[in-house]
């Protein structure tokens, strides 16, 4: 019965270190993707704020396609963070795996974003059967064919470059709101 127990508190042991691993893995995993996510949040109000300041009616048009210029910058860099890995593996791919980055572009500058992997999430075993999701998927990040239509990321960051640099902005806040309607 000696044995039975030495071998008892060696397979406990085992297992033990084995979900320390897991858990140690995921927490890094976690910090990679909170990271990925915090630097898509800072382009995105980055942005935001280069929308507000390209929308002034006192800029000329090269002073716009500059502010493009820059909005471009941050579409590349979320093309990045979109490719982003931990591990060996992109952390938005969804259960895919590829040696090539999911997200590629078209277009120079930047007039389509494809992504090849796919919106399964693998969920890791990490302790006591439990398992748990790592990271969001791309569409959930990055709102990427959104069920509801909405426009990704990518496309809102082309669609404000395109309408910076052609200079055709109006200031929608401008226009009447709550304008009473004549029935004549």
């Amino acid at each position: 019965t000696q044995i039975a127990m030495d071998l008892s508190v060696r397979t406990t042991i085992t297992v033990e270190n084995q979900q320390t691993t897991n858990i140690q893995a995921a927490t890094a995993q976690l910090t990679s993707t909170d990271s990925a996510l915090a630097n898509l949040t800072s382009i995105l109000q980055s942005a935001r704020q280069l929308a507000t300041r390209g929308a002034s009616d006192l800029l000329t048009p090269a002073e716009r396609q500059d502010i493009g210029g820059q909005v471009d910058q941050y579409l590349q860099q979320a093309v990045a963070i979109a490719n982003t890995q931990y591990g060996g593996s992109y952390l938005f791919a969804g259960s895919a795996q590829s040696l090539t980055a999911p997200v590629t572009t078209s277009g120079s500058p930047i007039a389509a974003v494809v992504f090849s992997g796919n919106q399964q999430t693998p969920a890791p075993m990490l302790f006591n059967g439990q398992s748990f999701t790592l990271s969001p998927t791309l569409q959930q990040a990055f709102n990427y064919k959104a069920t509801d239509g909405s426009p990704s990321v990518f496309d809102t960051l082309i669609t404000l470059r395109d309408t910076l640099d052609s200079g055709l902005v109006t200031d929608q806040s401008a226009q009447a709101i709550n304008h009473a309607v004549d029935d004549d």
